[in-house]
Order: C-alpha cells, then sequence, then structure tokens
C-alpha cells in the first residue's frame, strides 16, 4: 500500500506544481527579454571609422610562424585607420573592430602568410557585464 500512496502524492504534487513551473518559466523568460534588451547589455556596436567606413568585429589570426613584422603591419593599419583592437593574442592574433577596406587588404596581403579572417562569434551571442563570452 506505500508504494500506492507514494504514487498518488506524487501525481498530486506534480499536477499542483505544473501552474507554478509555468509561470515560473514565464517569468524566467520575461526577466530574460528585459535584461536582454537593456542598455547595460547591449552588444557593441562597430559603426563607421572616422572616413565613414563600415567596420567589422573579426577575429584575425595568424599562424606561429609568419615573420613578426607582419602582426605589427597589420595591427598598425587597424590603428591607423581608425580601428579598434579589442584584445591582442601574442603570437596568435588579435580581435576587434576593422574598417572594411582594411579587411580586403589584410586578406589579400595576408593571404601569402596564412593570415585569416574570422567573423567573431559573439556578436551572435547575447551578453552582460565586461566579458562579452
Amino acid at each position: 500500500m506505500l508504494p500506492t500512496s507514494l504514487l498518488v502524492a506524487l501525481l498530486t504534487t506534480t499536477t499542483l506544481a505544473s501552474p507554478l513551473l509555468s509561470s515560473r518559466a514565464s517569468a524566467l523568460k520575461e526577466l530574460k527579454a528585459l535584461t536582454v534588451s537593456s542598455p547595460a547589455c547591449a552588444l557593441p556596436d562597430a559603426n563607421k571609422n572616422c572616413a565613414g567606413s563600415p567596420m567589422k568585429d573579426v577575429i584575425i589570426s595568424y599562424p606561429s610562424d609568419v615573420p613578426k613584422e607582419q602582426p605589427t603591419l597589420i595591427l598598425d593599419a587597424t590603428k591607423s585607420a581608425g580601428g579598434k583592437v579589442v584584445y591582442d593574442w601574442q603570437n596568435f592574433g588579435f580581435s576587434g573592430f576593422v574598417p572594411e577596406p582594411v579587411l580586403s587588404l589584410i586578406a589579400a596581403h595576408g593571404a601569402n602568410f596564412g593570415i585569416e579572417i574570422h567573423e567573431n562569434a559573439c556578436a551572435e551571442i547575447p551578453w552582460c557585464g565586461e566579458a562579452p563570452c
């Protein structure tokens, strides 16, 4: 008889808790929507540089055997064109906002050295706080 009463108690608890779980789930969805839409949690906007060129949020990577002057050349070109380097990974590459014309030059020049341009996947992930990923 104990298993039957346990089963009835479990079914009653589950049935009674369902509306509570439903309201909790909707409250969490509402909280998520409010958090993601708040100005404090907005994704950074790449905008345009001072010349009016659109900028893209990218990760630029290069192989470890690339000549040392190549990463310096690419970083300098990005900064001098009004781009913003967010993070510089020594001996790997960097992430940041790079003007599209500079990206075209980096792609053409970097093809000889194995330099690759990747769209930053963090732009797809809503974030809040200082670390987007």
